[in-house]
Formats: C-alpha cells, sequence, structure tokens
C-alpha cells in the first residue's frame, strides 16, 4: 500500500511534468496512471544485465540500446550498439522517432537505475510502447560482464554457457568502446560480415 501511494505521488508529479514538456499532438491518448503503476509493480520492464547482454551477442536488430546519461559519460564509454539521449533531452521533438517505432525494443539506462526509470514514466504517459529498463544500469553491468569471473571448482554448463556469453558481451564492449565514433555506426554490420566469412559464406 506505501509502494502504490508513493508511485502515485510520483506519477502525479510526472504527469504534471510531461503536461509541461508536451510534445504536442499526434499520439494517442496516453496509460492512466493506475496502468503505469500496475507495469512498475510487476517489474515486467526490467531487463537484466546477462540479458541484454545476450541480445547484443546475438546482435538482436529488434531492440534500440539508448544511454541517457550526459554526453561526456557516453563518450567515456557506452554500451555496444547506443545512442546517446540525454535524459533532459528525451522529450523533445528532435529525439521522438528514437521512442516513436513501437515494434522496436528500447533499452534505457543510465549510471544506475533511477534515471532510466524516471524516463520509463515520462514516455509512457507520452503512449511510447515497448519501453524496458536495464536494471541496475552501467553498475550491474561492470559488476555481472566486465568483471564476473567463476571461482568455483567445477562448472556446470549452464554455467558455462552464462560465462561464454558474458566473456563475448565483454569483447564486443571492449571492441566498440575503442572504436572512433564514425566507424560506431558500422560496426555490427562489418562484424557480422566477418562472422559469416569465417563460416564460409559469401
Amino acid at each position: 500500500m506505501t509502494f502504490r501511494y508513493k508511485f502515485s505521488i510520483i506519477l502525479a508529479v510526472l504527469g504534471f511534468m510531461v503536461m509541461v514538456l508536451s510534445l504536442g499532438g499526434g499520439l494517442q491518448k496516453s496509460p492512466s496512471p493506475e496502468k503505469i503503476l500496475q507495469t512498475l509493480e510487476s517489474g515486467e520492464y526490467k531487463l537484466s544485465a546477462d540479458e541484454l547482454a545476450a541480445s547484443i551477442v546475438d546482435e538482436d536488430s529488434s531492440m534500440q540500446i539508448i544511454d541517457l546519461r550526459n554526453q561526456d559519460l557516453y563518450g567515456l564509454s557506452s554500451l555496444p550498439g547506443a545512442i546517446n539521449v540525454p535524459f533532459h533531452d528525451i522529450l523533445t521533438e528532435a529525439n521522438a522517432a528514437w521512442f516513436s517505432d513501437n515494434s522496436t525494443r528500447k533499452i534505457l539506462y543510465a549510471s544506475d537505475s533511477s534515471l532510466p526509470e524516471l524516463a520509463f514514466v515520462l514516455l509512457s504517459q507520452k503512449n511510447f510502447q515497448n519501453l524496458y529498463v536495464l536494471q541496475g544500469g552501467m553498475t550491474a553491468w561492470n559488476s555481472l560482464i566486465m568483471h564476473s569471473e567463476f571461482t568455483g571448482k567445477q562448472i556446470s554448463p549452464r554455467e558455462n554457457a552464462l560465462f561464454e556469453k558474458r566473456f563475448k558481451a565483454r569483447r564486443l564492449y571492449n571492441q566498440w568502446n575503442a572504436m572512433p565514433d564514425s566507424l560506431k555506426a558500422s560496426f555490427f554490420a562489418d562484424k557480422k560480415k566477418k562472422d559469416k566469412e569465417l563460416v564460409g559464406g559469401c
């Protein structure tokens, strides 16, 4: 009950902010605060670092990763394939296209989960759909993907598959952040072509 009460207040405040920062017409009627609250309580919008790593390794073309941090932090390092839409710019008309394709999963992330969750509510109020939040943000990514190690004596097939996926995601992350910005747009297309050549494709 306390949880619902707190989030009801947050939704009311954010609803007012959306009215002030409104993009104008063109979108359908916003979902009710109760519906957004139900989604928040269910946690269905959260994506773990391992789930995102698997999608990155599999080169999932049905998702767009969106970094909500400022440009300086994004420039230092970002997740493979991520674009930078700073939080304070998410409701600008110039960035509406990144969120308006409802067939694409939009994965929102920042240093932790707090900013993406606020962005999730604001964007949901504008009726943007298929929104997800990287649970724990870059902190969780660094802990689980970049610095995880197996310390047991025997590894199970499931654990082995998990660590292999994390290793591949870690390698992609390092490759991505070693490249100049001018080459990042073609990174996955080039990688796919090279992988195909290695297995004898044309």
